[in-house]
């Protein structure tokens, strides 16, 4: 087990390398360092800039690849990570800064990975019960807010709550109050109370996403031989399952929890930001916004330094788990998975010959409650977000002076902003373009995933090598940070470029899904038939691979269309999406959270609309997924 786990080390240590080398040259590519010395009055001389660029190491007429090298060459022999636009060092800027993003994050996600475990075996032990369905629903509510949703909210009730008490119990601006001073427990204290929002933001996020994973498992095992077996033999239901059954329920969540760590890392980030913490998260984006090479570089290397550490721990747990299994890496797990999922499939359509495939969907369909409140939600937000203003006497230009800053009323149903504008009106027409651009984003990501996937998967050798190296250096970053990296180079360029921008960086995960369905699927008999027949690779593909993973291309499509809303919806709120004077629900929500405490309707409104849609478009989503795959551990009425 020890050769094992140190051959996956060197293996993620050289992925985040090169992915911290591919962020160096992206932060080149797309950011000019010379841009803060032009806007200054006076402007400096050239040479001056010159000397100034040359000193960081960013001068643009330096060749990239010579200026990568000189960063690297000073990272292995000095230790440095070169010096910021403000003239500090990068590294001493990430000690100072590390401290507060790690304790945030280290805390939330093992709290959140814990609570979510046991959430998840609860759920699963007690399935349909009361309990299990108040924790689903929840975990369903929760995966469909944004991060920053969730910080702002819980702002909003602290605030409330401090104002029924009469004292400021929950302070949390900040990562500890500026001056304070006192004995080590009230310093200690204060830290801990100004945690207490970003933590439980964090925990919700954590909590959800793994809840419902662990349930998904847990009912898995639930049905094993192995626990009949134990029953059989007179033990307890429940130390049957928590002595044979959890622990190989727990070894599935090694992976996701690599998987997840990566937006465990972005929501951290984003908390970071609402709280008004100097962390890391701050930092990037701050490094960004200044057009700070050094400085996003040295983000990249601390987040790459973070997927390293999880992945080996992820390695690590695995092996603990299940020990006879040290060699059995992730994607055989997935291949073995979905080629059980496909024998499932196949039986019962045997079993059920009068009925089709799509026949057998549509009657699980109909059964699920969820699918229809999801879908009749979801209908009735499509018609009145493009029907509502037809009917609406204002638009989003119209300004009302005589009532500037209202609360909603029976002119103005969601109230106005501080110059009068209608927020009902730019809700409707941000939730336009949220949308459409869920719409359009979420399958073409779901297409390239599959074209990719599919290609890695069918043709293997040294086409599938190269191909899961790009997709394992895309994942080392997290999504988000690419997004707000590269973000400059479509600046401007208006809200249709940013939708296909959304779905550049949004296959990876699924492709990887694909490329092991593939392997499956390429060893069957109508494939072989196919190959003998002297079809060309490309006419397999998309006449007999592909459409054989529709109802998974098809899962993955729906549930796009909210990680699409969602990265749109961030991107904008950060100023690295849309941009004023057009409107989306991101930059409704940035300009209500500065007043969210004192005006939450300019918050409030924009975010409920936000999560009911997400929230409806996740149940349709899920209920595809459990009424398509028979073995879904969610299926089971």
């Amino acid at each position: 087990m020890t050769v094992y786990i140190i051959r996956r080390f060197l293996n993620y240590a050289i992925l985040s390398l090169i992915a911290t080398c591919m962020a160096y040259l992206l932060a080149s590519l797309s950011l000019n360092p010379a841009e803060r010395f032009y806007g200054m009055n006076p402007r400096p001389p050239q040479s001056s800039i010159d000397a100034s660029l040359n000193a960081m190491g960013v001068n643009p007429d330096v060749p990239v690849l010579v200026r990568l090298w000189h960063w690297l060459t000073n990272l292995f022999t000095q230790f440095s990570l070169g010096t910021t636009v403000g003239g500090s060092q990068v590294t001493a800027e990430i000690a100072a800064r590390s401290g507060a993003s790690l304790r945030l994050l280290l805390i939330g996600s093992i709290i959140g990975a814990i609570l979510g475990v046991l959430l998840g075996v609860w759920g699963a032990v007690r399935q349909y019960r009361a309990s299990d369905q108040i924790v689903t629903y929840a975990s369903y509510i929760v995966f469909a807010t944004p991060t920053f949703v969730i910080g702002v909210l819980l702002m909003i009730l602290a605030t409330q709550f401090n104002s029924i008490v009469g004292s400021q119990i929950i302070t949390f601006t900040g990562e500890y109050t500026a001056g304070i001073s006192g004995s080590w427990w009230d310093l200690a204290l204060d830290r801990a109370i100004h945690l207490l929002l970003p933590t439980i933001a964090l925990v919700l996020i954590s909590a959800a996403s793994f809840s419902r994973y662990q349930r998904s498992v847990m009912l898995d095992v639930l049905g094993a031989d192995y626990i009949r077996t134990a029953r059989a033999k007179g033990l307890p239901r429940t130390k049957a399952l928590f002595r044979h059954g959890v622990r190989l329920a727990l070894i599935p969540m090694s992976t996701f929890f690599a998987y997840s760590f990566g937006t465990l890392i972005a929501g951290s980030a984003m908390l970071e930001i609402v709280f008004s913490w100097r962390g890391m998260g701050q930092f990037q984006i701050e490094a960004i916004q200044k057009s700070d090479i050094n400085a996003v570089a040295g983000c990249a290397l601390f987040v790459a330094v973070l997927y390293l550490i999880a992945s080996t721990l992820s390695e690590v747990l695995y092996a603990a788990l299940d020990p006879e299994s040290e060699e059995l890496t992730v994607s055989v797990m997935q291949e073995k998975a979905i080629e059980e999922s496909l024998e499932t499939v196949s039986d019962v359509t045997q079993t059920r010959k009068p009925l089709s495939r799509t026949g057998l969907v549509w009657l699980r369909l109909k059964k699920m409650p969820r699918f229809w409140i999801g879908i009749t939600i979801v209908v009735a937000i499509i018609l009145w977000a493009f029907v509502g203003p037809l009917v609406y006497p204002w638009s989003i230009t119209d300004r009302d002076p005589l009532n500037m800053g209202m609360g909603p009323t029976m002119i103005h149903w969601f109230g106005t902003n501080s110059i009068g504008q209608d927020i009902y009106a730019q809700t409707l027409a941000g939730l336009q373009k949220s949308l459409i651009i869920g719409l359009v984003a979420g399958p073409t990501a779901t297409l390239i995933a599959a074209v990719v996937g599919s290609t890695a998967g069918y043709i293997g050798g040294w086409v599938d090598r190269v191909i899961q190296w790009v997709i394992l250096l895309l994942l080392v970053i997290p999504a988000f940070f690419l997004f707000i990296l590269l973000a400059p180079l479509i600046k401007g360029l208006g809200w249709v470029v940013l939708m296909f921008y959304i779905a550049l960086f949004s296959w990876m995960i699924m492709a990887q899904v694909v490329r092991s369905q593939t392997r499956s699927l390429r060893n069957r008999d109508f494939v072989r038939a196919a190959r003998y027949m002297g079809e060309p690779t490309h006419t397999i593909l998309s006449r007999h691979i592909i459409p054989n993973m529709a109802s998974l291309l098809i899962i993955d499509a729906t549930l796009g269309v909210v990680s699409a809303i969602m990265a749109e919806t961030s991107l904008s709120y950060f100023g690295f999406g849309i941009q004023k004077p057009d409107v989306s629900i991101g930059t409704l929500l940035a300009d209500g959270t500065a007043a969210a405490v004192t005006r939450p309707w300019l918050f409030v409104f924009p975010a409920f609309v936000l999560i009911i849609l997400l929230f409806a478009i996740s149940l349709v989503g899920d209920a595809l997924r459990d009424a398509i795959d028979p073995t879904s551990g969610m299926n089971r009425d």
